[in-house]
């Protein structure tokens, strides 16, 4: 009698598993239908993050009065920036060089930044296609007083990427 039990409950637990694996497969194939869009979103930008700090107090942030900034080679990926006063700004970089050279005119001066990173394309998953990412920052140029190099990725969480000190 205890073998007959104990092959039925080998059945019914052999059942159990065929009936399952088909819906787990099944579940499989529905599940990059079921992506959200939130996970589409990806960590990268093409903004580079700038902070203006004081030469003298490296830890007082200003604000700096610009007539404007102009970006070389493709402007029309580069906001415009006309008699603005900033404390902080959005450099767009250009998309489809490695290589981009900002001059920011102020009243008495005008300054310039060059940037080099590097491009490349991952995929995010199937359902949301590709993302560019934008990685190893350098400062290739510079003619401000000075300048740090905080970060050399650039992405969206990142705070500030760059410190100008006037």
């Amino acid at each position: 009698m205890n073998i007959l039990v104990t092959i039925r409950s080998y059945y019914i637990c052999a059942a159990k598993i065929m009936f399952r694996k088909p819906l787990i497969i099944f579940s499989l194939f529905l599940l990059p239908a079921c992506v959200d869009d939130e996970l589409c979103i990806g960590t990268g930008t093409n903004i580079v993050k700038v902070k203006l700090f004081e030469f003298e107090d490296p830890l007082n942030q200003i604000s700096v009065t610009f007539d404007s900034i102009g970006v070389s080679g493709n402007p029309e990926f580069f906001p415009s920036y006309n008699d603005s006063t900033l404390s902080a700004i959005n450099l767009t970089i250009d998309p489809n060089e490695a290589f981009t050279r900002f001059v920011f005119f102020t009243t008495n001066s005008s300054d310039t930044l060059e940037l080099a990173y590097v491009i490349k394309t991952r995929l995010i998953s199937p359902s949301c296609g590709p993302e560019v990412i934008y990685s190893d920052l350098e400062v290739i140029h510079y003619t401000f007083d000075s300048l740090i190099l905080d970060e050399s990725f650039i992405e969206r969480e990142i705070e500030t990427n760059i410190r100008i000190y006037y």
